[in-house]
């Protein structure tokens, strides 16, 4: 039985899952990282625990979204097919019809989780923020996330993000809203 238990969990990015929890709502109490699960003294490490939401987070999206993924989808598709550019529909909500509650929900938990590091998350749930709403800035700003050597991402999140806070600020352009 625990052979099976063991199987039927998820490797998500460092963590383990358990996509069918017997108890959901016990939040990120359902992932632990590799560490954690040969002992408990990392357990209660804050870049753990945000982990350990960032996929329980992912888990419970992925089957909250249901109907309005697809709808979203087929909204853009349509406009696709209608002529509209990927800059049109990029400028536009990710959710046409409003974001799940429960999607809402988990992203809160995510983002509390981010900011919580004190690694600069803020330039990533700001930028997601603004793709939730339909934001779109100039591309100078959105390249600013981009171009990133190597060397500094293998510096670990808390040099790139503050990296990225430091480019923003120095083009930070006015918001672009795209029809």
């Amino acid at each position: 039985m625990e052979q099976a238990k063991k199987r039927d969990r998820v490797y998500i990015g460092g963590l383990f899952h358990d996509p069918k929890p017997p108890h959901p709502e016990a939040g990120a109490a359902g992932a632990v990282s590799k560490d954690e699960a040969k002992g408990p003294c990392s357990r209660h490490h804050p870049s753990r625990r945000a982990r350990a939401a960032a996929a329980v987070s992912a888990a419970a999206a992925g089957r909250a979204a249901g109907s309005f993924f697809w709808s979203a989808l087929s909204a853009d598709a349509t406009r696709s097919e209608d002529g509209a550019t990927a800059a049109v529909i990029a400028g536009s909500p990710l959710w046409p019809q409003g974001q799940p509650v429960r999607l809402r929900s988990l992203w809160k938990v995510l983002e509390a989780g981010l900011v919580a590091e004190k690694q600069d998350w803020q330039v990533w749930t700001a930028w997601y923020d603004d793709r939730l709403a339909g934001r779109v800035r100039e591309e100078k700003r959105e390249l600013a996330y981009l171009r990133i050597a190597d060397e500094l991402w293998k510096q670990g999140p808390a040099i790139v993000n503050a990296e990225i806070a430091r480019r923003v600020e120095t083009v930070a352009p006015p918001l672009v809203k795209r029809p």
